[in-house]
């Protein structure tokens, strides 16, 4: 009973870390892929899939660390039996144990081809995993084309590399299994013939039964090792993935960690929301030129609504995204005040399911604050006529609805945050004449009012009002000019 009650308790105990240790490497991975370097990182979205799906989950699968466990007993039963067996029968004992442990290079051979399998599924499966996500997401293309022949074509090929993996290993692990569960048998024969043929010492019944109950138990033993190696080696190839994974290089944030001092230096200084000081953003082209904005200096205040324009290619995305640290400098400094910040894409992003789950997005529900949201973002007429209103299913990306619609649940996400800075990539652009007008007097100048405001919008009437201050972004990316609209009608522009 108390053994019971012990081995519940490990058993417990091991499948807790085991679950504590799948939570530490899930974590570790999804941070990895939030600052992998795209340009030069080897991974897919497939890969990391696989790396959530199998690498993470292979510790509990597996029961990594009862598997250590197992190994232990063993090894502490195999040098029990020994020094049984040895002061039982003498160096016939011994001779058996010696026959045990001859087997080991056998074993560590065998353990070897399982292990290259391991790894040839893994890549398998990442090969396999890579090519789903890129059929799945350019499925129109595929459907348009009629490519579906190819397509499964390339993923049946990827399937039968996976299967053959999966078939040597399956015929090299047999062989594992009938060393593990015959080197006993074969230790106990050889002990038996050295007691008769070299120690010449008749063998009796207790000396028979008692050898046979020792090797039963060493045994049972080494029939547990065989698979707990190959468990081991299945973590261990899973372990070198993620290891690998994690030492990839990172993209360079070091430009947004400024010191403690800077900071607090900064901040009693100015009450500016984003100093940016000789900013370069987008990509070098040589030591000295990039592509993209050049040696920028902008000072953004509190609750500013700052209009930003310029010709395609000039580097107006590419700032917002350097204001979100998601795009690297090339040169200069950048210093963020460090408050909540939305930002809302010129490609609105969906989560797939209802829409009001798009609009809360984790926050705690409110109604008279979804209200005033749906209503500020003209998408009470749009729940009128969707079937099922709020809890309507938006699909993936957002499918089931229009590219208006799209992007005003977007908007009404960045709304709803209550976030003190905004951040508008052409938000405006997607919508009819009269619903942008609106959007901009009930949501940029109206709900937002409170916040800092970026909006990169080409439509210049916007210019005319009254809280606005504008940028101008070149055809090179340098930086022109800053003001309002009667200080550019007047001449008086700060340069």
């Amino acid at each position: 009973m108390g053994q019971w009650i012990f081995a519940e308790y490990a058993w417990t105990m091991f499948v807790r870390a085991d679950l504590e240790a799948q939570v530490l490497l899930s974590h570790l991975v999804y941070r990895k892929s939030l600052f992998l370097r795209l340009e030069e990182s080897p991974y897919t979205v497939g890969d990391l899939q696989n790396h959530f799906s199998t690498d993470c989950t292979k510790l509990v699968l597996s029961f990594f660390h009862w598997c250590h466990a197992d190994l232990v007993i063993s090894g502490c039963t195999l040098l029990v039996v020994a020094w049984h067996l040895t002061k039982l029968i003498g160096s016939a004992g011994l001779m058996g144990m010696l026959t045990v442990l001859s087997f080991a290079p056998f074993q560590f051979v065998i353990r070897r081809r399982l292990r290259v399998a391991a790894k040839r599924i893994q890549e398998a499966r990442d090969v396999r995993g890579r090519l789903c996500n890129e059929f799945l997401s350019a499925m129109r293309v595929v459907k348009c084309f009629s490519l579906e022949p190819m397509a499964l074509e390339m993923l049946g090929g990827a399937r039968d590399r996976e299967l053959e993996a999966q078939w040597f290993k399956r015929k090299v692990f047999p062989f594992q299994n009938f060393l593990g569960s015959s080197v006993s048998l074969f230790g106990t024969i050889i002990s038996f013939l050295w007691l008769e043929l070299v120690l010449d010492k008749p063998v009796d019944a207790a000396i028979a039964f008692t050898v046979l109950s020792w090797s039963a138990l060493l045994k049972d033993s080494l029939m547990a090792v065989p698979n707990q190696i190959a468990t081991l080696l299945d973590c261990y190839v899973s372990v070198q993935r993620i290891q690998q994974l994690l030492t990839c290089q990172e993209e360079d944030t070091s430009w947004l960690q400024q010191s403690p001092e800077t900071l607090q230096e900064m901040s009693h200084q100015s009450d500016a929301e984003f100093i940016l000081q000789e900013c370069s953003i987008g990509w070098p082209l040589d030591e000295e030129t990039c592509r993209g904005i050049q040696k920028l200096n902008l000072t953004v205040k509190p609750q500013e609504l700052l209009l930003i324009s310029g010709p395609i290619g000039s580097g107006k995305s590419t700032l917002l995204e350097a204001l979100t640290g998601t795009r690297p400098l090339l040169s200069g400094t950048c210093w963020r005040r460090g408050r909540p910040m939305a930002y809302v894409a010129q490609r609105p992003w969906l989560l797939n399911g209802t829409l009001i789950e798009n609009v809360t997005f984790g926050h705690a529900y409110h109604e008279q604050r979804i209200q005033e949201t749906l209503e500020s973002c003209a998408l009470l007429q749009d729940l009128a006529s969707l079937p099922g209103g709020r809890s309507t299913l938006v699909g993936e990306e957002g499918v089931q609805l229009s590219g208006g619609q799209k992007q005003r649940v977007a908007l009404a996400r960045a709304v709803y945050s209550g976030a003190e800075v905004v951040l508008l990539d052409d938000v405006l652009s997607a919508l009819d004449a009269h619903v942008g007008k609106q959007i901009f007097e009930a949501v940029i100048a109206g709900a937002l009012r409170r916040s800092t405001r970026l909006l990169v919008t080409h439509q210049l009437q916007y210019w005319s009002h009254p809280e606005a201050n504008w940028v101008e972004l070149g055809g090179t990316g340098v930086f022109q000019v800053r003001g309002v609209l009667e200080e550019r009608m007047t001449g008086r522009l700060e340069v």
